[in-house]
């Protein structure tokens, strides 16, 4: 069994039946969600940067997007808790070399200090069990005057979508 430390609850449960169904029902969800991403995207039209850090990348639609849309060149790792999500992701992002998926809790991953540029995220952050502790720990791997984007749920007990 795998041990998710302090996000113990997270790592269950999108490992568990809901991440299973967000890979089922992936297509649809990408479309459900479209719009969204399209407003996160239109925020990165101005973005200049090499290595870019997807938080919670799911199936890597944002990954892989990321990489579409970006000047060629430019890396991206989508890193997520979630093992079956994440294998969606590698078969969906294969033709892209330019786009690794480590299978992590971003909350407490020990990233390389300042490597990434920027970061993403498509409401990955909302589900830190200690948010502070999570954002000082995403800051240690962004450069200075690095660009962190997101959109963001409200809380997931007041989350209709759920």
């Amino acid at each position: 069994m795998a041990n998710f430390g302090e996000n113990e609850a997270q790592g269950k449960f999108w490992n568990d039946a809901p991440g299973q169904s967000w890979v089922k029902h992936d297509a649809v969800m990408n479309l459900r969600l479209g719009n969204i991403s399209d407003i996160l995207f239109d925020r990165l039209k101005e973005i200049s940067a090499s290595k870019v850090l997807d938080v919670g990348c799911g199936t890597g639609s944002t990954s892989i997007r990321l990489a579409e849309t970006l000047a060629q060149g430019v890396s991206v790792t989508g890193i997520d808790i979630s093992e079956p999500m994440l294998e969606k992701a590698r078969e969906k992002g294969a033709n892209f070399a330019n786009v690794l998926f480590v299978t992590a809790d971003a909350h407490a991953f020990q990233f390389e200090s300042g490597k990434f540029d920027a970061a993403i995220s498509r409401f990955g952050v909302i589900f830190f069990e200690d948010p502070p502790k999570a954002f000082a720990n995403l800051r240690s791997a962004l450069k200075s005057g690095s660009q962190f984007t997101f959109v963001c749920w409200v809380p997931y007990k007041e989350n209709e979508f759920f």
